[in-house]
């Protein structure tokens, strides 16, 4: 009888074990026990590969840019309001990275196939609260990089209320585990669909408004200067957030009264296609070009005050990122909607 590994390291290294794969992995260690101490080694060597490859499935790199853009804007915020800086210096960067950490770690170690909006707001209070805890941890052991409580508690905030706008947005489409199949289509189907299209295009619809809004924000400070060249950039930057708000209050789903339940499903499906499509003219591009007036502003017109370029760089690469993540996740999404057309053309036309 093949011996069984003890009980004790079994419940460690699945402990360490994301939930998803962890009966496969200790299946597989189990078959290939030579005894305590190699399974126990064995099994330490695995987790950091089966982590890695777990957050390869449930963490796309769109989303990873997009977070990491939310939360250095979270504290950027903070740096305004207490510190009175253009750009937070590289104290901020510790909790906001900690938190991205955090963030990815809960989704790999999710237990659903598909992230929930309970999920994502729990994966964010989760990541605020450990980066608030590792302040703690600072202020022993490297006390000059500790970021003040005010600040923190800003920048945290901010990051809670943005993250979780970003995050219920995008749970629904296109982030799932890779290898979770589509439900086929049916004319039973279709109301569900149809309310479950308006709920995507609702939060995605209001995680769009929060950055155009965050937007306007950067913009009252940029013009809050008296100089005219500030006043300027901070007026077109709050033109670009209010073009944005009116396009994204243009481009909601309405159900079309004179039709049927398949024709408005159809008529939803192709208006928030053509939407994504395009996202790049109407809402991409604007936003990306009001932060890179709110960004070169500053070592352009305020060259007295010499802002390391550290400090402009990383905002500026996040920008270009972001922008280039948020058209990709677009057109992904586009396309599923499309397939989604497509698979409503081809039902039979008897609903029976």
């Amino acid at each position: 009888m093949k011996p069984r590994p003890p009980r004790v390291f079994e419940f460690l290294v699945g402990l360490l074990l994301p939930p998803a794969c962890r009966e496969h992995v200790l299946g597989d260690l189990h078959e290939r026990y030579r005894g305590p101490v190699a399974y126990l080694l064995e099994g330490i060597s695995a987790i950091p590969r089966v982590v890695v490859s777990q957050v390869r499935r449930t963490t796309g790199w769109q989303l990873l840019v997009m977070e990491a853009f939310t939360l250095y804007l979270a504290f950027l915020a903070a740096a305004w309001r207490f510190d009175g800086a253009a750009f937070p210096d590289e104290g901020l960067v510790i909790p906001a990275a900690v938190a991205l950490i955090t963030l990815v770690l809960a989704d790999a170690y999710r237990t659903a196939p598909r992230r929930t909006p309970q999920q994502s707001l729990s994966g964010v209070v989760l990541a605020v609260v450990v980066a608030y805890a590792t302040q703690t941890v600072m202020a022993a052991v490297f006390p000059a990089l500790l970021v003040p409580k005010a600040m923190i508690a800003v920048g945290l905030g901010a990051s809670l209320l943005l993250l979780t706008a970003l995050r219920v947005s995008l749970a629904p489409a296109g982030f799932a585990f890779r290898n979770a199949t589509a439900e086929p289509l049916t004319w039973r189907e279709i109301p569900r669909r149809a309310q479950k299209l308006e709920g995507e295009a609702r939060r995605g619809n209001f995680a769009m408004a929060a950055c155009s809004l965050l937007l306007l924000l950067m913009g009252w400070q940029a013009g809050s200067n008296p100089a005219p060249p500030d006043r300027i950039a901070g007026g077109l930057i709050i033109g670009a957030a209010v073009f944005l708000l009116y396009q994204v209050y243009r481009r909601r789903l309405t159900a079309g009264a004179d039709m049927d339940m398949a024709a408005s499903y159809r008529a939803q499906l192709r208006w928030r296609c053509e939407s994504l499509r395009a996202i790049w003219w109407w809402y991409v591009a604007p936003f990306f070009c009001a932060l890179l007036i709110f960004a070169l502003r500053i070592p352009l017109l305020h060259q007295e005050d010499r802002v390391p370029v550290r400090n402009v760089l990383p905002f500026l690469v996040l920008a270009v990122i972001w922008s280039i993540a948020m058209v990709g996740k677009s057109r992904l999404e586009a396309r599923r909607l499309q397939r989604e057309i497509e698979a409503l053309d081809a039902l039979p036309k008897d609903p029976s």
